[in-house]
């Protein structure tokens, strides 16, 4: 006899980053710099955590790690409802200025602690 337990928790983010300015570009299809003015540019991260699981679930956390620097991005704790419901994602969005022209990449990394309310 077998059969499959579902998850209970299940979380999903999604992160984009593009250009200020021109939404249309991706960070990693910046345009080379032309001079010196152009090295410093402005770039807009979006994190978007989506609860893909049945029950409603309590977000603790969220780290963002960007090279050696780390940000807890979460305002206090919020409920996400579940899954299909109006309220099941939480979007948020952080501006960096960044250097084109220094030949160094940029390293993004969100881990998401979510918790089941009490009383589910």
């Amino acid at each position: 006899y077998d059969f499959e337990v579902g998850k209970e928790c299940d979380v999903r983010v999604d992160m984009v980053c593009v250009l200020e300015g021109d939404e249309g570009v991706d960070c990693a299809a910046i345009p080379p710099a032309e001079s010196a003015s152009d090295c410093k540019q402005i770039v807009r991260y979006t994190y978007t955590v989506k609860n893909s699981s049945p029950t409603a679930q309590t977000v603790e956390s969220i780290i963002r790690t960007q090279d050696d620097e780390t940000k807890d991005l979460a305002e206090g704790e919020q409920v996400l409802a579940p899954e299909g419901e109006a309220d099941d994602s939480l979007v948020l969005t952080e501006t960096f200025e960044v250097d084109i022209c220094d030949g160094d990449s940029i390293d993004t990394k969100v881990e998401v602690t979510m918790e089941k309310p009490e009383g589910q």
